[in-house]
């Protein structure tokens, strides 16, 4: 991440410790601005495509945002806001511990909708 530059606003993770672990070891890496703002959300543990969206939708569209959470969750919600079919085999990115997905997604109708958004880039350890 720091060598790509991706260097995030606001970061939302759930309150497992693992999670809990990761941000503090991403806090100890990549240098934060001084905006820079780290929120707990419950509704992140064990996530969901549902509970991804609202996270998401929860803050301003304009952030560059953090997202430390769980699988499966991650792998539908990329797959969903990719156009993807939770159905299918196909999966435009496959998470591993450690991995970072790097998307960009366009608000429609004030919503984060199916399709609404594309893999920029992909880091996996």
């Amino acid at each position: 991440m720091v060598e790509k530059k991706y260097i995030p606003s606001l970061t939302l993770y759930s309150p497992s410790i693992r999670t809990r672990e990761t941000r503090s070891i991403l806090g100890n890496i990549v240098a934060m601005g001084s905006d820079y703002e780290a929120i707990i959300m419950n509704s992140l543990y064990d996530s969901t495509r549902e509970s991804i969206k609202e996270a998401l939708f929860s803050k301003s569209p304009s952030s560059d945002i953090l997202l430390i959470g769980h699988n499966p969750g991650l792998n539908d919600f990329v797959s969903w806001i990719c156009g993807v079919d939770s159905s299918s085999f196909d999966e435009p990115f496959n998470f591993n511990t450690g991995s970072v997905c790097v998307l960009q997604y366009v608000l429609e109708n004030n919503a984060i909708t199916f399709g609404s958004g594309q893999i920029l880039d992909g880091i996996h350890p």
